[in-house]
């Protein structure tokens, strides 16, 4: 009743009320004490960092209690978003602080790669820290990882651009540009090494200057200081043709000179064999003819002091019946001697100047010596003697003609062996033949050969077109490839050597190219 009153008074008197009356139990309890978390910063931008370079980017965080009580807080040891770059030191799971106790935290940020970061901060749900930051490195980007050349026809050339752009905000030190595994076809014109500024462009040019046929490929390898991908390569292919080519064929026919000697045995029985070589002289002549052999001829026997011919020799060029002549010079039959090596050495002997053969051996030609008998070769010294003889003979007359020794002569068979004969044929590369066997239409078109056989002038054959060199192909008439031939561009020609390219006298060869006007 009394506050009741109290009041009642008051309004009655006109006085102001009285306070608040605050009546305490004895049994009042006073607030517990509470923590208080408090952060410093409510968000961390760590601007750019450079990628696998340098200490990382770091920042502080000041983690503090400023209430009355003890404070555990939970979840800054974690980072939310990208973690992968965020990293949180001095924090474990569960943080306990005492009132008015302080802790510093170490935020850093590693980006592992180009580009931005975010991630966030959050303390027992009710705080949060914001992180931001931005990977900066150089960054290449490739126009193609796979370039193709347009379809090139062989022995032409295709360009073709492959680009390398710096997408990232740092430099792009090109440290090796190189062509690896493949066609030798495929070549870099660019330079190795370059300094890219971000956002610039470098555009590397290729060349295609194919061989031969077919699919071409190499790789073009980058080594750059882009962290990500250091090494990078384009595939680099190509397809060539044999678009437009043109094909040609002509038989080797070298003009080869032969000057050749023919050393009889005029005996009665090798006259009886020689029938045979007179009726077919004709044939002789006429595959010298075929095979392109500026020829010239004599005949010699023992009996006859120098020549058995009615000029000391027979020409290619001349008017005189070189079958006749030769059917004649064969009818020569006396008593014969088969010492054919030594009479040779003594003839030789008789080309120089002022005698009976003089001008007979005539330089970068070939001397074929033909021996004729069907006894044993009887001649004093050794086959190496009178190989040395000759060669030493041609060496002071001409200097530069070679030597071929042919031998139709006895093998055992019917008639003795001429075993020095035979011999001295072998070790020059001439005819064995057997006078009393074989058949001197045979005989004749092998010792033609042997005349035409030299490689010491090449065969000059123009081409109906001027070519791209490099896509000159040579083959023979069995198909196999052709070596030992070289182009002469003053002229479009190519020139053969027998001996070098393995071809024989006659043999069909098929030239192909691409000619020079149908590179695009």
């Amino acid at each position: 009743m009394l506050p009741h009153l109290l009041t009642t008074l008051g309004l009655l008197g006109g006085c102001e009320p009285l306070g608040p009356v605050h009546i305490y139990s004895e049994d009042a309890v006073a607030p517990e004490p509470v923590g208080r978390l408090e952060i410093s910063e409510d968000s961390l931008d760590f601007g750019d960092a450079a990628i696998g370079g340098g200490p990382p980017e770091l920042r502080w965080l000041s983690v503090g209690n400023t209430g009355d009580g003890p404070l555990t807080i939970l979840g800054l040891d974690e980072v939310i978003g990208d973690g992968e770059a965020f990293s949180v030191s001095g924090a474990g799971a569960v943080i306990e602080l005492d009132p008015g106790e302080q802790i510093a935290l170490a935020v850093q940020f590693v980006p592992p790669s180009y580009g931005d970061y975010q991630g966030v901060l959050v303390a027992d749900e009710s705080h949060r820290v914001d992180l931001w930051g931005h990977g900066s490195a150089p960054m290449l980007a490739l126009s193609t990882e796979a370039l193709r050349f347009p379809e090139t026809p062989v022995g032409c050339e295709s360009r073709a651009v492959a680009s390398i752009r710096n997408d990232g905000d740092d430099l792009l030190l090109l440290d090796a540009l190189s062509l690896s595994s493949g066609s030798p076809d495929i070549s870099l014109l660019s330079e190795g090494e370059a300094i890219l500024g971000p956002g610039e462009q470098l555009e590397l040019e290729l060349a295609f200057a194919p061989s031969s046929a077919g699919d071409h490929t190499a790789a073009l390898g980058i080594s750059s200081n882009d962290p990500a991908e250091p090494l990078r390569s384009v595939q680099l292919a190509g397809e060539a043709t044999w678009s437009g080519a043109t094909e040609e064929r002509f038989d080797y026919l070298p003009r080869a000179a032969a000057d050749v000697l023919f050393v009889v045995d005029s005996s009665p029985s090798v006259f009886g064999r020689l029938s045979g070589a007179a009726q077919g002289a004709p044939l002789y002549f006429e595959s010298l003819d075929r095979l392109g052999v500026d020829w010239r001829y004599t005949v010699s026997t023992a009996e006859q002091d120098c020549y058995a011919t009615a000029e000391p020799w027979i020409d290619s060029g001349s008017d005189s019946d070189a079958s006749g002549e030769l059917l004649a010079a064969f009818s020569l039959v006396d008593e014969g001697d088969s010492r054919l090596l030594e009479r040779t050495a003594e003839l030789l002997e008789r080309t120089d100047p002022g005698d009976c053969l003089a001008g007979f051996l005539r330089p970068n030609s070939q001397l074929h010596v033909i021996l004729i008998t069907d006894r044993q070769e009887s001649s004093p010294d050794t086959v190496a003697h009178y190989l040395r003889v000759f060669e030493a003979q041609i060496a002071k007359s001409v200097s530069s003609s070679t030597l071929t020794v042919s031998a139709v002569v006895g093998d055992g068979g019917i008639c003795p062996a001429a075993a020095a004969a035979l011999d001295a044929a072998e070790r020059t590369g001439g005819v064995l033949g057997d006078l009393c066997q074989a058949s001197w239409q045979g005989l004749y078109p092998l010792l033609a050969q042997a005349s035409a056989a030299t490689d010491r002038t090449p065969y000059s054959y123009r081409l109906g077109g001027e070519p791209v060199p490099s896509t000159i192909e040579l083959t023979a008439a069995d198909g196999r490839p052709l070596e030992g031939w070289s182009y002469d561009a003053a002229s479009t020609s190519v020139l053969i050597s027998g001996a070098g390219s393995g071809v024989a006298i006659g043999e069909s060869i098929t030239v192909r190219y691409l000619p020079a006007t149908e590179c695009p």
